[in-house]
């Protein structure tokens, strides 16, 4: 059955080369359109010959069965219109069902599939994936802030802004390795669990009157949480790092004009393991497309 389906990967970054490798490998036929910033080499190194590639994204739409999008998806506009999608699309006569696969799929892109009667599936609202996500987000900007200040973490007092599914798999790690961590939030019952697992806790509310204290900053809260007012309580010897996605959790004005040193890092699963995130992805794709077709 692999060999009746065409699969058209379109990469921004390393995991979707990793999926294409993975889909091959499982005998689909794949073609592949990336991001002029991609690794030549290290592409070709890694797909050899046995996957066909593209710069042309309508090709690569006019010959797929099934279209695996990047992550967040709305990097699609990098390749092609969302007009000229939907026409692509339209166009194309599909072999089955029509899928769509891609990561933080927005609303423009959403409405346009809906508004034709293409499924569409988003692998960041599927719990396993978004889950294992947070494995490699966690330990990338644990890396971050390794690289990016002068002092261990062993021993350091950090603080974790929010308690979602990144913040605690952050704040897990950060104790395994023997920092001392405080989570802030406001939802009593995520303070709860924190407490549970042996941290300590923070109402956000009482923000600035306890952030001086901690080295490590780190704000998964896609919301303005640290604004002037707070930051002026931040020790100037403190490294923010901020994974909410953008524009992020952080004043950067307020933070420049204060010396406090702050890394926004998104897409961090891309550039920290794309190998064990593509191959996440390709093979929930592969088993979703077994279920499906």
């Amino acid at each position: 059955m692999c060999e009746n389906i065409n699969i058209g990967v379109i990469a921004c970054d390393m995991r979707q080369v990793y999926m294409a490798k993975m889909l091959v490998e499982n005998g689909y036929n794949v073609r592949l359109a990336y991001a002029e910033g991609l690794d030549k080499e290290k592409l070709g190194y890694i797909i050899g010959d046995q996957i066909l590639v593209t710069k042309d994204a309508i090709d690569l739409i006019s010959t797929s069965d099934v279209i695996a999008g990047p992550v967040p998806f709305d990097k699609m506009g990098d390749f092609i219109t969302l007009s000229r999608f939907e026409k692509a699309l339209c166009e194309r006569t599909f072999n089955g069902s029509k899928l769509i696969y891609g990561g933080v799929i927005g609303k423009e892109y959403c409405d346009m599939f809906d508004s034709i009667g293409i499924k569409y599936i988003d692998f960041m609202k599927i719990d396993e994936i978004a889950v294992y996500n947070t494995i490699a987000t966690a330990e990338g900007i644990i890396a971050e802030a390794i690289v990016h200040k002068d002092t261990n973490l062993h021993g350091s007092e950090c603080l974790v802004l929010g308690y979602g599914k990144c913040a605690k798999t952050l704040a897990n790690k950060l104790k395994g390795i023997g920092a001392n961590v405080t989570v802030a939030a406001r939802n009593t019952m995520d303070l709860t669990t924190a407490s549970s697992l042996g941290n300590s806790t923070l109402n956000l509310s009482s923000l600035s009157k306890h952030i001086y204290g901690f080295e490590y900053i780190f704000n998964s809260i896609p919301a303005l949480i640290l604004d002037g007012e707070v930051l002026s309580h931040v020790s100037k010897d403190a490294l923010v790092l901020d994974i909410a996605s953008a524009p992020g959790g952080v004043d950067k004005y307020a933070a420049a004009s204060l010396g406090i040193k702050v890394i926004h890092s998104l897409g961090i699963p891309g550039r920290y393991a794309p190998k064990s995130s593509g191959d996440t992805l390709g093979q929930y794709l592969i088993d979703s497309i077994k279920t499906t077709k």
